[in-house]
């Protein structure tokens, strides 16, 4: 292996790969905490003590909503004008999701 660590040197590798969408989001939490929740699908970036700079790399929107979603941290979406585009619908669908009936 071209690296001590196989299992993080896979993920490198992946990471590197090119992928048709760079979601790129600011985090209102410590960059320690959201790299324990996503650090084998994006790279994490400290702002300062309580924020943190986002990036994953994906073919899937789908993916990244659920990732930075998952997060239960304030969180601003910068691009691609496409992910900004899909969060909002998936927004709005899971808010009608939760409207009583008529």
């Amino acid at each position: 292996m071209p690296a001590d660590d196989p299992v993080e040197y896979v993920r490198t590798r992946i990471r590197a790969m090119p992928a048709r969408y760079p979601v790129r989001a600011t985090v209102g939490a410590p960059a320690e905490r959201v790299r324990k929740e996503i650090s084998h699908y994006g790279t994490v970036e400290p702002i300062d003590d309580t924020s943190c700079r986002v990036e994953i790399a994906t073919d899937s929107l789908g993916w990244a909503t659920f990732c930075i979603g998952a997060l239960e941290a304030p969180v601003v979406v910068h691009g691609p004008p496409e992910a900004i585009a899909y969060m909002r619908a998936r927004g709005r669908r899971l808010t009608a999701g939760t409207q009583e009936p008529p």
